[in-house]
Protein backbone atom coordinates (compact mmCIF):
# COMPACT_ATOMS: atom_id res chain seq x y z
CA UNK A 1 0.00 0.00 0.00
CA UNK A 2 2.80 2.40 0.95
CA UNK A 3 4.68 1.56 -2.27
CA UNK A 4 1.54 2.13 -4.33
CA UNK A 5 0.98 5.51 -2.65
CA UNK A 6 4.58 6.57 -3.27
CA UNK A 7 4.30 5.52 -6.92
CA UNK A 8 1.10 7.51 -7.35
CA UNK A 9 2.67 10.54 -5.68
CA UNK A 10 5.72 10.33 -7.94
CA UNK A 11 3.51 10.07 -11.02
CA UNK A 12 1.51 13.10 -9.91
CA UNK A 13 4.69 15.10 -9.30
CA UNK A 14 6.03 14.11 -12.72
CA UNK A 15 2.76 15.14 -14.38
CA UNK A 16 2.86 18.53 -12.68
CA UNK A 17 6.44 19.10 -13.78
CA UNK A 18 5.59 18.22 -17.38
CA UNK A 19 2.61 20.59 -17.30
CA UNK A 20 4.79 23.36 -15.89
CA UNK A 21 7.41 22.82 -18.57
CA UNK A 22 4.88 22.86 -21.42
CA UNK A 23 3.18 26.03 -20.24
CA UNK A 24 4.73 29.16 -21.89
CA UNK A 25 6.63 31.22 -19.37
CA UNK A 26 5.43 34.75 -18.74
CA UNK A 27 7.98 37.41 -19.65
CA UNK A 28 9.47 39.59 -16.95
CA UNK A 29 8.41 43.22 -16.59
CA UNK A 30 11.20 45.54 -17.81
CA UNK A 31 12.20 48.60 -15.82
CA UNK A 32 11.76 52.10 -17.21
CA UNK A 33 15.50 52.24 -17.89
CA UNK A 34 15.41 48.94 -19.77
CA UNK A 35 12.52 50.18 -21.91
CA UNK A 36 14.46 53.32 -22.80
CA UNK A 37 17.52 51.25 -23.64
CA UNK A 38 15.40 49.11 -25.94
CA UNK A 39 13.96 52.15 -27.71
CA UNK A 40 17.48 53.39 -28.33
CA UNK A 41 18.54 49.91 -29.41
CA UNK A 42 15.69 49.63 -31.88
CA UNK A 43 16.68 52.90 -33.52
CA UNK A 44 20.20 51.58 -33.97
CA UNK A 45 18.99 48.17 -35.17
CA UNK A 46 16.83 49.78 -37.85
CA UNK A 47 19.72 51.98 -38.95
CA UNK A 48 22.19 49.11 -39.26
CA UNK A 49 19.57 46.86 -40.87
CA UNK A 50 19.59 49.15 -43.91
CA UNK A 51 23.21 50.33 -43.75
CA UNK A 52 24.49 48.25 -46.69
CA UNK A 53 21.24 46.61 -47.85
CA UNK A 54 19.90 49.89 -49.26
CA UNK A 55 23.00 50.37 -51.40
CA UNK A 56 22.55 46.95 -52.95
CA UNK A 57 18.80 47.45 -53.41
CA UNK A 58 19.23 50.69 -55.30
CA UNK A 59 22.41 49.73 -57.09
CA UNK A 60 24.43 52.71 -55.90
CA UNK A 61 26.86 53.68 -53.15
CA UNK A 62 26.70 57.41 -53.90
CA UNK A 63 25.62 59.18 -50.66
CA UNK A 64 23.89 62.04 -52.52
CA UNK A 65 21.90 59.65 -54.71
CA UNK A 66 20.95 57.52 -51.71
CA UNK A 67 19.76 60.63 -49.87
CA UNK A 68 17.65 61.63 -52.88
CA UNK A 69 16.09 58.20 -53.11
CA UNK A 70 15.35 58.11 -49.39
CA UNK A 71 13.42 61.38 -49.69
CA UNK A 72 11.03 60.04 -52.37
CA UNK A 73 7.39 59.60 -51.43
CA UNK A 74 5.77 56.17 -51.74
CA UNK A 75 4.55 56.50 -55.32
CA UNK A 76 7.81 57.96 -56.59
CA UNK A 77 9.75 55.33 -54.65
CA UNK A 78 7.84 52.50 -56.33
CA UNK A 79 8.21 53.99 -59.82
CA UNK A 80 11.93 54.55 -59.33
CA UNK A 81 12.39 51.00 -58.08
CA UNK A 82 10.55 49.56 -61.08
CA UNK A 83 12.56 51.73 -63.47
CA UNK A 84 15.87 50.57 -62.00
CA UNK A 85 14.70 46.96 -62.15
CA UNK A 86 13.67 47.27 -65.81
CA UNK A 87 16.95 48.94 -66.72
CA UNK A 88 19.02 46.44 -64.75
CA UNK A 89 20.76 49.05 -62.60
CA UNK A 90 23.03 47.10 -60.27
CA UNK A 91 26.34 47.36 -58.49
CA UNK A 92 29.20 45.16 -59.72
CA UNK A 93 28.82 41.64 -58.34
CA UNK A 94 31.96 41.78 -56.23
CA UNK A 95 30.80 45.06 -54.64
CA UNK A 96 27.39 43.56 -53.84
CA UNK A 97 29.00 40.50 -52.26
CA UNK A 98 31.30 42.61 -50.11
CA UNK A 99 28.46 44.84 -48.92
CA UNK A 100 26.18 41.92 -48.10
CA UNK A 101 28.95 40.13 -46.22
CA UNK A 102 29.26 43.22 -44.03
CA UNK A 103 25.47 43.41 -43.72
CA UNK A 104 25.20 39.80 -42.52
CA UNK A 105 27.54 40.55 -39.62
CA UNK A 106 25.28 43.42 -38.57
CA UNK A 107 22.17 41.28 -39.08
CA UNK A 108 23.48 38.52 -36.83
CA UNK A 109 24.14 40.99 -34.03
CA UNK A 110 20.63 42.42 -34.44
CA UNK A 111 19.04 38.94 -34.40
CA UNK A 112 20.78 37.95 -31.19
CA UNK A 113 19.95 41.23 -29.47
CA UNK A 114 16.26 41.02 -30.39
CA UNK A 115 16.01 37.34 -29.43
CA UNK A 116 17.44 38.06 -25.99
CA UNK A 117 14.89 40.79 -25.38
CA UNK A 118 11.89 38.73 -26.59
CA UNK A 119 12.84 35.74 -24.44
CA UNK A 120 13.26 37.91 -21.36
CA UNK A 121 10.49 40.51 -21.73
CA UNK A 122 8.26 39.51 -24.64
CA UNK A 123 7.87 41.28 -27.97
CA UNK A 124 8.73 45.02 -27.84
CA UNK A 125 5.20 46.30 -28.33
CA UNK A 126 4.07 49.94 -28.73
CA UNK A 127 1.93 49.75 -25.59
CA UNK A 128 5.07 49.56 -23.47
CA UNK A 129 7.49 51.46 -25.69
CA UNK A 130 5.16 54.17 -27.01
CA UNK A 131 3.43 54.51 -30.37
CA UNK A 132 6.40 56.38 -31.82
CA UNK A 133 8.86 53.61 -30.96
CA UNK A 134 10.66 51.97 -33.90
CA UNK A 135 9.42 48.53 -34.92
CA UNK A 136 11.79 45.53 -35.05
CA UNK A 137 9.90 44.11 -38.03
CA UNK A 138 12.72 44.81 -40.51
CA UNK A 139 15.13 42.84 -38.33
CA UNK A 140 12.72 39.88 -38.37
CA UNK A 141 12.18 40.14 -42.12
CA UNK A 142 15.90 39.94 -42.79
CA UNK A 143 16.62 37.19 -40.25
CA UNK A 144 17.80 33.93 -41.78
CA UNK A 145 15.26 31.12 -41.90
CA UNK A 146 17.07 28.93 -39.38
CA UNK A 147 17.09 31.68 -36.76
CA UNK A 148 13.45 32.58 -37.39
CA UNK A 149 12.37 28.94 -37.13
CA UNK A 150 14.06 28.74 -33.73
CA UNK A 151 11.93 31.61 -32.35
CA UNK A 152 8.76 31.19 -34.45
CA UNK A 153 6.75 29.45 -31.72
CA UNK A 154 7.74 32.15 -29.22
CA UNK A 155 6.70 34.93 -31.62
CA UNK A 156 3.44 33.16 -32.47
CA UNK A 157 2.60 33.05 -28.77
CA UNK A 158 3.41 36.75 -28.49
CA UNK A 159 1.01 37.40 -31.38
CA UNK A 160 -1.71 35.34 -29.67
CA UNK A 161 -1.22 37.32 -26.47
CA UNK A 162 -1.53 40.57 -28.40
CA UNK A 163 1.96 41.92 -27.76
CA UNK A 164 3.18 41.31 -31.31
CA UNK A 165 0.87 42.60 -34.06
CA UNK A 166 -0.66 39.51 -35.66
CA UNK A 167 -0.24 40.99 -39.14
CA UNK A 168 3.47 41.42 -38.58
CA UNK A 169 3.96 37.87 -37.36
CA UNK A 170 1.90 36.45 -40.23
CA UNK A 171 3.72 38.53 -42.84
CA UNK A 172 7.18 37.56 -41.65
CA UNK A 173 6.20 33.91 -41.27
CA UNK A 174 4.83 33.84 -44.83
CA UNK A 175 7.91 35.52 -46.21
CA UNK A 176 10.17 32.97 -44.52
CA UNK A 177 8.06 30.11 -45.87
CA UNK A 178 8.40 31.49 -49.39
CA UNK A 179 12.16 31.87 -49.04
CA UNK A 180 12.33 28.23 -47.93
CA UNK A 181 10.36 27.16 -51.00
CA UNK A 182 7.12 26.54 -49.11
CA UNK A 183 3.67 27.96 -49.78
CA UNK A 184 2.70 30.82 -47.46
CA UNK A 185 0.18 29.99 -44.75
CA UNK A 186 -1.46 33.28 -43.82
CA UNK A 187 -1.75 34.86 -47.27
CA UNK A 188 0.08 38.08 -46.36
CA UNK A 189 2.62 38.28 -49.19
CA UNK A 190 1.63 39.57 -52.60
CA UNK A 191 3.72 39.32 -55.76
CA UNK A 192 4.41 42.13 -58.20
CA UNK A 193 3.87 41.07 -61.81
CA UNK A 194 6.10 43.14 -64.13
CA UNK A 195 4.14 41.98 -67.19
CA UNK A 196 0.87 43.51 -66.03
CA UNK A 197 2.47 46.09 -63.72
CA UNK A 198 0.10 44.95 -60.97
CA UNK A 199 0.37 43.45 -57.50
CA UNK A 200 -1.28 40.02 -57.55
CA UNK A 201 -3.42 38.44 -54.79
CA UNK A 202 -1.52 36.14 -52.40
CA UNK A 203 -0.94 32.53 -53.46
CA UNK A 204 -2.04 29.86 -50.97
CA UNK A 205 -2.81 26.13 -51.08
CA UNK A 206 -5.84 25.70 -48.85
CA UNK A 207 -8.20 28.51 -47.83
CA UNK A 208 -9.65 26.54 -44.89
CA UNK A 209 -6.19 25.87 -43.49
CA UNK A 210 -5.23 29.50 -44.03
CA UNK A 211 -8.31 30.93 -42.32
CA UNK A 212 -7.92 28.54 -39.38
CA UNK A 213 -4.32 29.70 -38.88
CA UNK A 214 -5.35 33.35 -39.21
CA UNK A 215 -8.12 32.93 -36.63
CA UNK A 216 -5.69 31.40 -34.12
CA UNK A 217 -3.69 34.62 -34.01
CA UNK A 218 -6.64 36.99 -34.28
CA UNK A 219 -6.71 37.78 -38.01
CA UNK A 220 -9.93 37.96 -40.04
CA UNK A 221 -10.60 35.50 -42.89
CA UNK A 222 -8.66 36.07 -46.10
CA UNK A 223 -10.93 37.56 -48.75
CA UNK A 224 -8.71 37.83 -51.82
CA UNK A 225 -6.39 34.99 -52.78
CA UNK A 226 -5.30 32.54 -55.46
CA UNK A 227 -5.14 28.78 -54.94
CA UNK A 228 -1.85 27.65 -56.49
CA UNK A 229 -0.29 24.20 -55.81
CA UNK A 230 3.40 24.16 -54.94
CA UNK A 231 4.36 22.62 -58.29
CA UNK A 232 3.02 25.75 -60.02
CA UNK A 233 4.70 28.13 -57.61
CA UNK A 234 5.75 31.37 -59.28
CA UNK A 235 9.47 31.96 -59.31
CA UNK A 236 9.69 35.62 -60.29
CA UNK A 237 9.74 38.21 -57.56
CA UNK A 238 9.88 42.00 -57.30
CA UNK A 239 13.13 43.84 -56.65
CA UNK A 240 14.21 44.19 -53.05
CA UNK A 241 13.39 47.90 -53.03
CA UNK A 242 9.78 47.13 -53.95
CA UNK A 243 9.50 44.27 -51.48
CA UNK A 244 10.70 46.46 -48.64
CA UNK A 245 7.94 48.98 -49.31
CA UNK A 246 5.40 46.15 -49.45
CA UNK A 247 6.17 44.76 -46.02
CA UNK A 248 5.15 45.90 -42.54
CA UNK A 249 7.25 48.80 -41.29
CA UNK A 250 7.94 50.32 -44.70
CA UNK A 251 6.20 53.44 -45.95
CA UNK A 252 3.22 52.61 -48.09
CA UNK A 253 2.67 49.31 -46.26
CA UNK A 254 -0.61 47.71 -47.36
CA UNK A 255 -1.11 46.39 -43.80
Amino acid sequence: MILRSLTAAAALTCSCLIAQQSKPSMPKTPTKQQLEELRTGLVEMNRTDQLHRTKVSWGTTDPKELARLKALDDDAHLEEAKRRWREGIKLPKEVEQDLMAKQRVLDEANFQRLEGWVKAYGYPDPERLGLDAPSPIAVLIHADNEWFDSVASLLREEARRGRMPAKEYAAVSDRKAQHAGRRQLYGMCRRFDPKTNKVLPPEIEDIEKTNKARKEIGLPPLEEYRIVPDKKRATSSPPEAIRQRSTPGGNGSPW
